[in-house]
């Protein structure tokens, strides 16, 4: 490996004589000295860790070599600790999905955090607080409002990334077809049942079969939990109470979902067992809607043939 020199204006500031031959050995020996030197713990600051590792994303090789080389680099942010006061990395990509961070158990991810949310862009405070002269310029010119001038711009940003930016990274979010995850998340987060039903019933028409044993109940409980699951709900199946088993609960912000599965067995027959259980005690004080599903699969045709609903 080439070794790796320090800017003279470091070498000399902060008296560095080190002959490692190592990109880590050397940071370490920096960040060691100038603690030392100033009587203060290091701020290290490093912006796009990963463009070395995208660049190099047809080259599986190289990439490995990087990752090798980065994550002896990063050890050392561990290791010198009681050198360092903060770190602050930016990227776009997980670190806690990157293997040269595996030595760092003590970062903290604050990419979707609503105390730094304002970290990136530009907040609305900071638009009015920076470019009122620009805005009240935009507004008179288009002969309207100070306050719809300011909403317009908002607007512009949000299309912007909705309709430009999401469908050339998520092309499936533009080209739903009514099976898709976003539209399965859209029916449950707004409590439409009638097309959840829809859902579940085409996604079980489409499953392949190859044996002939009957499906029990538990098989379409499960994949029932296993679609809600992957949407980041929250799913229970089997879920004990005070006088029984609740097949499975999905719950969102709005609504608490309470589903029976009967196999051969009416949709009704699976309502009322929800009814006769008194499942529905148990969050009585929620302030959630709740609904009570009852749903039939018939083993023979293999399909979801009955759904019922009672709010």
């Amino acid at each position: 490996m080439a070794k790796v020199f320090f800017c003279p204006h470091f070498v000399l500031t902060y008296e560095i004589k080190d002959v490692s031959e190592t990109i880590s050995d050397r940071f370490q020996n920096l960040l060691i000295k100038v603690s030392e030197k100033t009587k203060q713990r290091c701020v290290v600051l490093i912006d796009e860790y990963d463009k070395p590792l995208l660049e190099l994303v047809d080259d599986p090789e190289r990439q490995e070599h990087n990752k090798l080389v980065f994550k002896g680099f990063f050890s050392n942010l561990k290791s010198c600790d009681a050198y360092i006061r903060f770190v602050f990395i930016t990227g776009v990509t997980k670190f806690h999905k990157v293997s040269i961070f595996s030595d760092l158990n003590q970062l903290n991810d604050i990419s979707l955090s609503d105390d730094f949310a304002g970290i990136c862009g530009i907040t609305e405070e900071e638009m009015v607080r920076d470019f009122e002269p620009e805005i009240k310029a935009l507004s008179e010119k288009q002969k309207i409002e100070h306050s719809e001038c300011l909403n317009t711009l908002k607007q512009e940003v949000k299309y912007g990334f909705l309709n430009s930016i999401l469908p050339t990274y998520i092309p499936a979010a533009t080209e739903v077809n009514g099976l898709d995850i976003f539209s399965i998340e859209d029916y449950i987060a707004n409590g439409n049942l009638d097309r959840i039903k829809d859902f579940l019933t085409a996604l079980f028409a489409q499953i392949p079969y190859t044996t002939n044993d009957a499906p029990f109940e538990h098989y379409f409980q499960s994949i029932i939990y296993i679609v809600f699951t992957l949407l980041g709900q929250y799913t229970v199946c089997e879920m004990q109470t005070f006088n029984g088993r609740i097949d499975c609960k999905v719950e969102t912000d709005r609504f608490i979902y309470l589903f029976e599965f009967k196999r051969d067995k009416s949709a009704e027959n699976a309502l009322q067992q929800i009814n006769d259980k008194n499942y529905a005690l148990a969050f009585i004080a929620d302030q959630k809607k709740l609904y009570k599903i009852g749903v039939s699969f018939d083993s023979e045709k293999r399909i979801l043939s009955e759904w019922k609903v009672v709010e």
